[in-house]
């Protein structure tokens, strides 16, 4: 028995340092680190429930949209407030939250009993997103907000250009459909007007229709990038100053 326990500390102690490498990140208090990577199936094999991730990951979620919430603030300040609130939605979701996981091989470094092993537990999405909020909750206990937040934004840097990108075409164009739907009007309609360039640099023009008139056009270099910059424009154009989430 003591010997099985001595086995279980080292593997638990190996693993700590391979993930803290993994993370780039160091904790004081190692315990933390543990709880954070210790799924419930694997704290109820050892007898002690209240050593899972799950309070740890009560806590994350609040430590994460603080985080999220402070930066999309003031990164957007032109942004409206069901604008913020969609990209938020978007950036702490169980889908996001997992390919961050993947992204830093969050589930090699989980605690899992055999049972969860055996059914994929290191791939689950849900497990994963869950487990990265305990990793956040676990470092704001070890180091306060501040280091917290530079992890957070560090692991999300690669995603928030594209992410807001394609929140911000695809408000235009659900805006644009209010517009028109509130005024009992037809939808728009989206037509490629022209193309030009060759096949590696091809450009596009997209015209938007309200009942055969053409209202604004777009450019891009494919056709989704064209209609969506149609519909910015066609906003803009058409529904500026009028009240609209």
């Amino acid at each position: 028995m003591k010997h099985q326990h001595h086995t279980l500390l080292k593997h638990q102690q190996s693993l700590l340092q391979t993930c803290q490498e993994k993370f780039k990140i160091s904790f004081f208090d190692k315990s933390l680190l543990l709880q954070a990577l210790s799924h419930s199936s694997y704290a109820n094999e050892q007898r002690s429930p209240l050593a899972s991730n799950e309070r740890l990951e009560f806590l994350g979620d609040a430590v994460l949209d603080l985080v999220m919430v402070e930066y999309l603030f003031h990164q957007f300040p032109e942004h409206s407030e069901g604008l913020l609130t969609r990209m938020k939605a978007n950036l702490v979701c169980e889908a996001m939250l997992a390919k961050i996981a993947q992204h830093i091989d969050l589930g090699r470094c989980l605690l899992l009993n055999k049972g969860e092993e055996r059914d994929g537990g290191r791939q689950k999405s849900a497990l994963l997103a869950d487990a990265m909020e305990a990793l956040f909750g676990a470092l704001y206990l070890d180091q306060g907000l501040n280091i917290a937040r530079i992890f957070i934004l560090q692991l999300y840097q690669p995603y928030f250009h594209d992410l807001a990108e394609n929140l911000l075409t695809k408000d235009a164009k659900s805006k644009l459909n209010e517009c028109r739907q509130k005024g009992g009007n037809t939808l728009p309609e989206y037509r490629v007007i022209r193309e030009w360039g060759d096949d590696h640099a091809k450009q596009y023009e997209v015209g938007i229709f309200f009942d055969e008139t053409l209202v604004a056009t777009g450019t891009g270099q494919n056709k989704k990038e064209a209609s969506q910059d149609a519909a910015h424009n066609a906003y803009q154009h058409v529904c500026k100053g009028m009240k609209h989430e």
